[in-house]
């Protein structure tokens, strides 16, 4: 019988090349059948390993470290001389030493190495035992060396010797060796079935959404997820220095109501604290996840919005995909804010699967405020997958964000609303940010001017509102008007077109058919907004032209707690 593996790493931090932490740190290595059942178990510390394994590599010798190659005509760069970052010695332990301490692997077995970050590679059993490198390449390591972090293998190395089912990809189409290299790996799990790579998008196959994060406070957050049948869930958490010192969680919490959308609030949590969580539904179980609750100090926040798709030219999966990828490569970040139109309308449920689908990496670790975009309809399926209302406000350190709705189908309520905002805004916070779908300023050539609301902006004024973040017209643009700073982002994945060539007063600063998001940093009286550019899309919205590399800033503005006076801008 093939039989699955679970090589479970407890207090080890490493790489693949793999690299240790701490220097009292070892390995446990678990054999499981493909039932779930024990076969073998070892202990090992990595001082044992250096007296008892082969050891590989040398100080002396450097290795180099890859980046992707961002040049379309030679992505795979035969040469390797494209994005040489560094180099560095590596020295450590072959992979196939210690799976052998616990009966070994067997061809067709599939290994995923999982990272206590929840980031996670491939490995086929040929790349760990098939010995398919050069002499001038080393095999799978696992090492505690301190400069080890160099990926061995170059873009065209990843492509002759390693299968194509693992290859790695910065984004879609975009090689990137770097992603063989693991740090602090966690739980690497060899499997006996293929094809492997469906289980990085969920942990089990009654899983559809998530899991996703909404509704975190300085002391609760809410998990939530969608599966394909009615299920139980459970939910296992610990702050981060617990789980990096254990490799486990001391907290669970069990939502025992069987049904397919959960929304599982935990309570009396810490303040300004990252926790690590993992939840199983049925029997499978998701990897290691994080989020953070909110505190009084600095923190750093994405806004972001209008990521649906357009039948005939292109899916949430080509475009929204490489924006959300972006966006959970992100460090800190404590929430995203999306700005509507979430889907092209909201009564499809094979819509709702995409943007999950898209957005799987970003919204399992970082929390999730939406806004009511026209594309929503109004329907069920938007409250019922964020348990939230059309407009309501959250408090994150010395901000207060206010999330509204100037949809049509709102105008009933506007005189309700409104009054709600001038109470909202009643507060003594340092900053105060709104957000709503429709912006009051735009060069929209279709609705050239934007979508006045001269009740709600002189609110805004008299308020001491800072900046407003709008959707809508898929570009990024920005004006400035009677101190207040207005931001559309609408350019997370939808279709893009043009402005009108004349702007309208205020105007700032603006890009056209490209992707991207907005990064905001609070740091007291000080905020600061960072534009980044992810891909450039042809006119016609048929071809993502170019893809940027990461943190590729369009602009930075910088603003003083003053009605959110600008004080500097750099376009780069």
């Amino acid at each position: 019988m093939i039989q699955a593996m679970l090589l479970c790493i407890a207090m080890l931090c490493l790489v693949l090349p793999v690299q240790a932490g701490d220097p009292a740190t070892g390995v446990c290595i678990i054999k499981y059948d493909m039932d779930g059942l024990t076969l073998d178990e070892t202990n090992v510390t990595y001082q044992w390993m250096e007296a008892n394994l082969p050891i590989h590599g040398s100080d002396l010798a450097n290795r180099y470290y890859r980046g992707p190659s961002f040049d379309l005509g030679n992505l795979w760069d035969p040469d390797e001389t494209a994005n040489l970052k560094n180099k560095s010695p590596m020295v450590g332990a072959n992979a196939t030493s210690l799976c052998d301490l616990v009966d070994g692997m067997f061809p067709g077995d599939g290994e995923e190495i999982k990272a206590s970050d929840s980031f996670s590679g491939w490995f086929a059993w040929d790349d760990i035992y098939g010995h398919s490198y050069q002499p001038w390449q080393m095999p799978m390591l696992l090492t505690r060396h301190h400069r080890a972090d160099a990926s061995v293998f170059g873009n065209w190395d990843m492509h002759e010797y390693v299968d194509e089912n693992y290859w790695h990809y910065y984004q879609p189409g975009i090689p990137s060796p770097k992603g063989l290299s693991i740090k602090c790996v966690d739980k690497p799990t060899i499997y006996s079935t293929e094809p492997l790579p469906r289980t990085l998008s969920a942990p089990s196959s009654v899983i559809s959404w998530g899991p996703y994060i909404t509704n975190t406070d300085t002391n609760s957050t809410t998990i939530n997820w969608k599966s394909e049948d009615a299920t139980l869930g459970i939910v296992k958490y610990a702050i981060e220095k617990y789980y990096a010192e254990n490799g486990e969680y001391d907290h669970i919490i069990n939502d025992t109501e069987n049904k397919q959308l959960h929304h599982l609030v935990i309570r009396d949590l810490t303040p300004n604290t990252v926790y690590h969580y993992q939840l199983t539904v049925g029997t499978g179980s998701t990897g290691d996840r994080t989020f953070k609750t909110y505190g009084n100090g600095s923190f750093t926040f994405i806004v972001y919005g209008d990521t649906r798709e357009q039948t005939g030219l292109f899916t949430q999966m080509e475009r929204h995909k490489l924006v959300a990828d972006s966006i959970a490569e992100e460090e800190n970040i404590s929430f995203v804010i999306h700005t509507g139109d979430f889907v092209c309308s909201g009564n499809d449920m094979d819509e709702w699967n995409d943007f999950f689908d898209a957005g799987r990496a970003m919204l399992a670790n970082t929390t999730l405020y939406p806004v009511l975009g026209n594309h929503e309809d109004n329907h069920t399926n938007y409250y019922d997958a964020f348990g939230m209302l059309g407009w309501y406000s959250f408090d994150c350190g010395n901000v207060h964000f206010t999330v509204l709705d100037n949809n049509d189908w709102a105008s009933p309520h506007t005189t309700g609303q409104t009054e709600w905002l001038r109470n909202d805004l009643n507060t003594s916070a340092t900053w105060k940010f709104v957000s709503f779908h429709h912006p009051i300023y735009s060069s929209n050539e279709r609705h050239l001017g934007g979508w006045k609301n001269d009740v709600w902006e002189n609110i805004f004024i008299n308020n001491g509102v800072d900046v407003v973040f709008n959707g809508h017209v898929h570009v990024y643009e920005r004006y400035e008007e009677s101190g207040i700073q207005y931001v559309v982002l609408g350019c997370g994945g939808a279709p893009l077109y043009s402005l009108a060539s004349e702007k309208i007063r205020g105007y700032q600063s603006s890009f056209e058919h490209a992707l991207g998001y907005a990064r905001i940093t609070i740091e007291g009286d000080k905020a600061t907004m960072e534009v980044i550019k992810v891909a450039d899309v042809s006119e016609d919205n048929k071809v993502v032209t170019h893809i940027y590399p990461p943190d590729t800033v369009f602009e930075t503005v910088v603003l003083e707690q003053a009605h959110g006076i600008c004080s500097d801008v750099t376009q780069e």
